[in-house]
């Protein structure tokens, strides 16, 4: 083996251990930003300096971790164009990865929700396109999608402090997500007609 692959592989084991320290460290008593660095390297057993090797601060972490997980989701959707199955794909992410959706849901920090919407956003809009019934212009369609999408991580939310991430109750939640993007599709239908 290389040195170059023992450096990758020993980058790789920091970082982890820096992106679990900051996991496993918080809870819903503290927020990412009231973390010194110093604290974080301790619980990671990285010295300062190696942190500052990888991470410019707390919050190139927390990137860090959400980009990696980013990926991890797109991965898990793959290439399934049915907005259903895409759902229950999410869903089961979000369960297997709790700790990390449950502590950003505590810190009230948007981006991984975010994140999950955005990557589900194609398969939202084709939804959107095969429900509809009269021709609409592309920005409706995007605003729909955009609604969905804020329904979406609503429901996700309620899920991670309702139902503890109940995998049971997972089904009730994508079945809300799916009535509600067929009777926002419905009611723009109806505005159109209307209009006519």
């Amino acid at each position: 083996m290389s040195s170059g692959h023992t450096c990758d592989k020993r980058c790789r084991k920091t970082r982890a251990a820096v992106e679990s320290a900051l996991y496993d460290f918080y809870g819903s008593h503290s927020h990412f930003e009231r973390l010194p660095v110093t604290k974080l390297c301790k619980v990671a057993k990285v010295s300062t300096p190696t942190f500052y090797r990888h991470y410019k601060g707390v919050h190139d972490v927390v990137r860090a971790k959400d980009r990696k997980m980013s990926v991890k989701l797109k991965r898990r959707l793959g290439d399934e164009s049915l907005l259903t199955t895409g759902l229950v794909r999410a869903f089961s992410f979000v369960k297997e990865n709790d700790d990390y959706y449950v502590i950003n849901f505590l810190q009230q920090y948007e981006k991984p929700f975010e994140n999950l919407a955005r990557i589900l956003e194609p398969k939202i809009l084709e939804f959107v396109k095969l429900e509809r019934k009269t021709r609409r212009s592309v920005e409706t369609d995007q605003r729909i999608c955009s609604e969905i999408e804020h329904y979406l991580i609503f429901e996700i939310k309620w899920w991670i402090e309702r139902d503890a991430c109940d995998f049971e109750k997972s089904t009730e939640r994508i079945n809300a997500v799916i009535f509600y993007s067929k009777c926002r599709i419905y009611e723009m239908e109806e505005k159109l007609r209307k209009k006519r």
